[in-house]
């Protein structure tokens, strides 16, 4: 299945489960193919104001 034929809706419940579940505060999942990608955002992109994580989101990746 190309991702063009990803099933957008199902990949949403995914992540969205996937984030509750993980207690996460936001994440961004990209299938991403020859023929397209498919992107969904889900959570808060910052817990003070509430903003939601949006496909443009961008995450701070670090080792501590």
């Amino acid at each position: 299945m190309g991702a063009q034929a990803a099933d957008a809706p199902a990949l949403q419940r995914f992540l969205n489960r996937f984030v509750q579940t993980q207690e996460l505060p936001g994440a961004v999942l990209a299938v991403t193919d020859a023929e397209g990608s498919v992107v969904v955002a889900s959570g808060q992109a910052n817990l003070a104001t509430g903003a939601p994580v949006s496909p443009d989101t961008r995450f701070y990746i670090a080792s501590s």
